[in-house]
């Protein structure tokens, strides 16, 4: 009970849009809450059997540090926050309820143990929730399913609808982490990147027929650490996958702007 207490008020304290849509949808704070515990139950026992642990990043530790006074946590969880209300609110009536699985998702997404490598993978669901934003932004789309199948009986993480032709396409998200440790030099990163990214279109788009086919699109999503924040930027700029539909790629940059910390989230730029 304190675990799911602590969560409601933290949440409602640093993410209060995301409070407000999920507050009364107590199974989300159950399930979350429950495990949560398990996590630090196992995290617990490797401390005292190992001496210490590396946390991974996730949304409800993410909620613990802000609490404690972490500024660059508040920054972020009010950036999440943010682009959970600007989503939402682009949501239509009928896919309400949908879109509030996501964030369920996105609070969800820890191991229940400490890994040796550190696997965030609710950054994977904000990459969702940004990569959509960045299209519907641009007033040309609107939202028309979520998760919808394919005729491949795959499914397509966004549909959506282009206002002036009323086109329907879809939309994938690519999360790609980087290691930069096992970055040689700006050409084997090249490769590497151009190899993920059709690995993914084909592996997606085997056996559509041609007219789904040309209605679907991947946006590639580039996770990485300072190390290698110049070589992922000239990827962006330069990237040119001819031969399959993929937007360019996207990256979330932290910056400081008048002593505050603030996030950008961009494509190809």
């Amino acid at each position: 009970m304190i675990i799911k207490a602590n969560l409601k008020n933290f949440t409602q304290k640093f993410c209060p849009f995301l409070y407000d849509i999920i507050n009364n949808k107590e199974y989300i704070w159950n399930e979350v809450s429950s495990k949560f515990e398990v996590k630090l139950n196992n995290a617990n026992e490797k401390v005292l059997s190992e001496g210490g642990i590396i946390i991974e990043n996730s949304l409800p530790a993410l909620l613990g540090r802000a609490e404690q006074g972490d500024v660059l946590c508040i920054s972020f969880l009010r950036f999440i926050d943010s682009e959970i209300k600007t989503l939402y609110d682009f949501v239509p009536p009928h896919l309400k309820n949908t879109a509030i699985g996501l964030f369920h998702r996105l609070f969800l997404e820890f191991d229940k143990k400490e890994q040796a490598k550190p696997n965030p993978t609710y950054l994977n669901g904000l990459s969702e929730i940004m990569s959509i934003n960045k299209l519907l932004k641009t007033g040309d789309y609107e939202l028309d399913g979520i998760e919808d199948s394919l005729t491949n009986n795959k499914r397509a993480d966004f549909t959506l609808i282009h206002n002036q032709t009323k086109a329907k396409s879809y939309v994938e998200v690519f999360n790609i982490h980087v290691d930069s440790k096992q970055v040689e030099d700006c050409e084997a990163f090249d490769r590497f990147m151009n190899h993920r990214i059709n690995q993914k279109y084909l592996e997606k788009t085997k056996h559509l027929d041609d007219d789904i086919k040309s209605r679907f699109f991947l946006i590639s999503i580039i996770w990485a650490d300072d190390d290698v924040a110049e070589l992922v930027k000239q990827y962006c700029q330069n990237f040119d996958l001819k031969d399959i539909q993929a937007i360019g790629p996207c990256s979330l940059v932290q910056y400081n702007k008048d002593g505050n910390k603030m996030f950008y989230f961009g494509l190809n730029e």
